[in-house]
């Protein structure tokens, strides 16, 4: 699948800082070898947390609904 700028998405899996499967983010960048970096919602202690992901690690929001 490919991810725009500013694509709504959700992990599928946990991720490192603390991402659990289902939070969802937005694309803030892109890389040439099809990662990405998304800014996840902040956890419970309000901390921001961009991780960089591939696109197996997330899907986009509205299929996360649906699934």
């Amino acid at each position: 699948m490919t991810f725009k700028l500013f694509d709504a998405v959700a992990a599928v899996a946990d991720l490192p800082h603390g991402v659990r499967a289902g939070v969802l983010g937005t694309v803030i960048e892109l890389y040439a070898d099809g990662s990405m970096d998304v800014d996840f919602e902040p956890d419970q202690d309000e901390n921001l947390r961009v991780v960089a992901v591939t696109p197996e690690q997330v899907c986009l929001a509205q299929q996360a609904q649906t699934a």
